[in-house]
């Protein structure tokens, strides 16, 4: 790393999001790490720490520094006497020792660097971030799950399998030969991430269903499937034609937690509704 080197708070981290703890640990998907050091960091009342999650080649760079490649948390140092009068220096530390990284612009608190996120270009979690990503009540391991998720379609003879935020070619080529290039992976199965019968969730995604035939002009049945085969695979939708705030809607009428929205470029991003 260049320690002197500055960069903006989007190119270093990908997004942030609180963690509670539960049994003396926290719940994150991997390659989320804590980030201490800013005023709304440590919520004590709720037992939660802010953790981040950092930009892919910032994460490897900052890994050849560490034993055995592991990073344990971020830091970033706020004081006058070490920082520039608009900048403060970020920090990486494995299990033994601690070591600058890069500065960034200086922020006042938490709010405002997951402001400076938003407005960056780098990646953002999931290619969205809620209105108030720090506050979604949907658990990190249930995100993480919905990141590793296969979705699936058919397209006549042929399956078209979406992963969130890797380019389909398959998707790609419906999008050609339908002239549209846009669309939303979709159930209405298990309201909020929670199990109900086979009869409601039927119920439920005919509901779906007719609505989609009515909004796009091509539905094509599919399931959203565990790759590990720990949840069971549930009866979903690809619609063409639908935009992202309609996608939303469609999402939060049906009660889900997320949806899965491909523009253009055919790289499916994971929407949180919650």
């Amino acid at each position: 790393m260049k320690p002197g080197l500055r960069l903006e708070v989007a190119d270093v981290f990908g997004g942030c999001m609180f963690s509670k703890n539960y049994g003396g640990s926290y719940t994150v998907p991997s390659g989320w790490y804590p980030l201490l050091g800013l005023p709304g960091a440590l919520d004590i009342k709720e037992g939660a720490v802010l953790f981040c999650r950092l930009q892919t080649s910032i994460a490897t760079e900052i890994q050849k520094f560490c034993l055995n490649g592991v990073i344990d948390k971020i830091r970033v140092h706020r004081s006058a006497r070490v920082n520039g009068p608009d900048t403060m220096r970020v920090f990486a530390s494995d299990l033994i020792h601690e070591f600058e990284v890069c500065k960034v612009p200086k922020v006042a608190d938490v709010a405002n660097l997951l402001s400076g996120i938003r407005r960056g270009s780098g990646y953002k979690f999931g290619g969205e971030i809620p209105s108030d990503f720090s506050q979604t009540q949907i658990p990190a391991e249930k995100i993480q799950a919905y990141l590793k998720t296969d979705y699936r379609f058919r397209d006549g003879l042929d399956t078209v399998t979406l992963h969130i935020d890797r380019r389909s070619v398959e998707l790609a080529r419906v999008y050609a030969s339908s002239g549209i290039a846009c669309g939303v992976f979709i159930t209405a199965h298990n309201p909020w991430g929670q199990s109900q019968s086979d009869g409601a969730n039927d119920a439920a995604n005919e509901s779906l269903a007719a609505e989609l035939a009515a909004a796009s002009t091509k539905v094509f049945e599919g399931a959203g499937a565990d790759p590990s085969g720990v949840w069971p695979a549930e009866k979903s939708f690809f619609a063409i034609g639908i935009d992202l705030d309609a996608a939303r809607s469609l999402g939060a009428r049906y009660k889900q937690d997320a949806i899965v929205w491909v523009g253009a470029d055919a790289v499916p991003k994971l929407i949180l509704l919650r």
